[in-house]
Formats: C-alpha cells, sequence, structure tokens
C-alpha cells in the first residue's frame, strides 16, 4: 500500500480527471474546469485577505486568545487550500491542446 497524504491522492484524481478530459478531446469540460479552479483561487484569496483583515481588529488582543488562535490557524488552512489549487491551475496551463 502506498503511503501517500491526503493532497497528494487529491492532486493525483484531479490530473486523471483533466487526462481523461484530454484524451478524450474535450476542450469545452477542460475550459470549464479551468475557469473554476480560477473562481476557486479568488474566492479563497479573498477569504484570506478577510480573514487577515479581520485579525487586524483584535491588534490588542494577545496571540494566545482562543478566538485569535482560531483565525490564525484558519488562515493558515485556506493558505494550504490555496496552494493546492494554485498548484492544480499550473498543472493545467502545463498542458498544450491540440
Amino acid at each position: 500500500r502506498l503511503k501517500l497524504g491526503k493532497q497528494e491522492v487529491t492532486m493525483m484524481r484531479f490530473k486523471d480527471k483533466i487526462e481523461t478530459l484530454v484524451a478524450d478531446g474535450n476542450k469545452a469540460k477542460f475550459y470549464a474546469e479551468v475557469d473554476f479552479v480560477r473562481r476557486k483561487i479568488d474566492e479563497i484569496t479573498h477569504q484570506v485577505h478577510q480573514l487577515k483583515n479581520n485579525i487586524q481588529f483584535f491588534s490588542n488582543a494577545s496571540a494566545d486568545s482562543p478566538l485569535v488562535k482560531e483565525v490564525n490557524k484558519k488562515i493558515e488552512k485556506e493558505e494550504a487550500t490555496l496552494a493546492q489549487w494554485k498548484e492544480k491551475l499550473a498543472y493545467m496551463r502545463s498542458i498544450k491542446l491540440d
């Protein structure tokens, strides 16, 4: 059994899906998927900016505050998700359609 993390498995599934679209010559679905990935990147980027903006309102709260810790944890999670979506977009951009 392979020892792969959740992100690696997700990326493998995504690549398989995209390769199937390319092999089938389905350009419309491929470009729809590109648009979807771009929208997700924009959405998550907005969420991260919003969270960072919100945390500035707690500037006088200590870093040990449960609320500040929770927001920082959420930011880290969203940034990891954003990195994965960017990786997906980079993969799609590397594909040359005929």
